[in-house]
């Protein structure tokens, strides 16, 4: 069971992205090509992808950048199977995994968030943030569970917790969000001829208190410090998204890919002062070689 998109390097080729690609696991729903082997079996993915993507989540403005595309996976004899990389959506140990469903733990990271200029794909941000303070990038640990329903339709949840506290530096910084993060998506792929396929996604993303007070809530601190009013988000939807893939298999092991991404914030999350744009897109278009 292969991830096929992912949120754009947890942002891009996280596009394809938090606003990232938004979904969940296309390759898998047409049937577990990697389910379980009677023998090891490396699989090696390496491309790059032009992306664009908001400098952060609720921004009117943008930021593209050349990203490089990389995946490992190795699948075990008796221990399930280990993977790398922006489709294993961080570091993973998938040890259940069927034609039906999946269960998968994985190590990854927040990319966290700047408040300046230098904001960019690995790491959001932007000069109108000034005097928010940084949110320093953080590990995360969790799980990421998917079922193959019938007629190709995916159904995934994740669920990701900080592996650090969110603890406040000298000079305002945060050192972790500290929070909870969970996505809720299916994923319904199509193939239209040998070589060309596509998907369709949706995904919802909730994020309790602490995650959400520290990407979209202003302390009275920092409101003292920029124009921002005071803000105290709780815990709820942080956003909607939904996104449209497509790849065309150029021979046996080069494909071209690309991904359209369209995500909404709500509730809290978008009566937040800082953001200037609720509804936001990411674009991808890429080309990967596998081994």
């Amino acid at each position: 069971m292969q991830v096929l998109n992912v949120k754009f390097m947890s942002r891009v080729a996280l596009a394809a992205v938090s606003v990232g690609l938004a979904g969940t696991g296309a390759a898998w729903a047409q049937g577990s090509a990697s389910a379980p082997q009677a023998k090891s079996q490396w699989s090696v993915t390496v491309g790059a992808a032009v992306a664009s993507v908001a400098q952060y989540e609720g921004a009117d403005r943008r930021s593209s950048a050349l990203v490089p595309l990389i995946d490992v996976s190795y699948q075990t004899r008796d221990c399930g199977r280990f993977g790398f990389g922006i489709k294993q959506r961080g570091l993973n140990w998938t040890p259940i995994e069927t034609e039906q469903y999946s269960i998968a733990l994985i190590l990854g990271s927040d990319m966290g968030r700047r408040d300046d200029k230098k904001g960019n794909l690995f790491q959001p941000g932007s000069e109108s943030l000034r005097g928010m303070g940084q949110v320093k990038s953080s590990g995360e640990a969790g799980l990421l569970a998917q079922a193959n329903v019938g007629a190709g339709l995916a159904l995934s949840a994740q669920f990701m917790h900080s592996t650090g506290k969110r603890k406040l530096a000298g000079n305002g910084d945060l050192e972790s969000h500290g929070g909870t993060h969970a996505s809720f998506g299916l994923e319904l792929p199509w193939k239209l001829s040998q070589q060309f396929s596509a998907s369709i996604g949706a995904e919802a993303q909730w994020a309790n208190a602490d995650h959400m007070q520290a990407y979209f809530g202003v302390t009275a601190a920092q409101a003292a410090r920029t124009k921002f009013r005071a803000y105290t988000p709780g815990a709820g939807i942080k956003s909607l998204s939904l996104s449209l893939s497509a790849n065309y298999a150029i021979d046996a092991n080069w494909s071209a890919t690309s991904t359209l991404s369209w995500s909404q914030l709500r509730g809290d999350a978008a009566a937040s002062p800082i953001v200037q744009r609720k509804n936001s897109t990411t674009l991808m278009a890429g080309l990967v070689h596998r081994f």
